[in-house]
């Protein structure tokens, strides 16, 4: 049976129990993709990190996107995810931490549909390729976990050589 969209968005609505205008607005009615860019601040001593986030996209073309975000944060505790909702050009969050911060993944479930510019050191991506069990987010951390070119970063390409998906050992080669 035929259905407009308008009916579509009612039965998600019926579903989740939300208003959905503004998913349908953004990714139905409008064009365009958001583009990140996420930087981290860690403050040890109020066991917090600040995340930046930054909508690049030309705004006279495409409109500032509402994006509910996991952040993944891995600290003593083993691993807490948060959900933000990013709903400005500019944008910041601050998220507890105990202990110390081995990663933080921004997009935990690597399901965004965006272009996404991260900027965290290159031992965060490292902890990120093993403890990740999202393709994406491995991928991700083998390009950006190299470029520090010290024996962990190496151990994890060769590591890469070895891994299930068959683009993640063609990246290590």
């Amino acid at each position: 049976k035929a259905a407009e969209f308008q009916q579509l968005r009612l039965a998600f609505e019926e579903v989740c129990g939300e208003d959905l205008n503004w998913f349908f607005n953004q990714w139905y009615l409008s064009s365009g993709h958001p583009t990140l860019a996420v930087q981290q601040t860690i403050n040890e001593a109020d066991q917090t990190i600040t995340l930046r986030v930054e909508q690049n996209q030309m705004e006279e073309d495409f409109p500032v996107f509402r994006l509910p975000v996991d952040v993944a944060v891995f600290d003593a505790n083993g691993k807490t995810t948060h959900r933000i909702v990013i709903e400005e050009a500019v944008q910041e969050f601050t998220l507890p931490f105990k202990g110390n911060v081995r990663a933080v993944i921004f997009d935990e479930s690597k399901m965004l549909l965006a272009k996404i510019e991260e900027e965290k050191p290159a031992e965060q991506f490292i902890f990120q390729y093993y403890n990740s069990n999202r393709y994406k987010a491995r991928l991700q951390s083998l390009t950006e976990g190299f470029k520090e070119g010290d024996a962990a970063s190496e151990q994890m390409v060769l590591d890469g050589l070895n891994d299930e998906f068959w683009k993640i050992r063609t990246v290590a080669i």
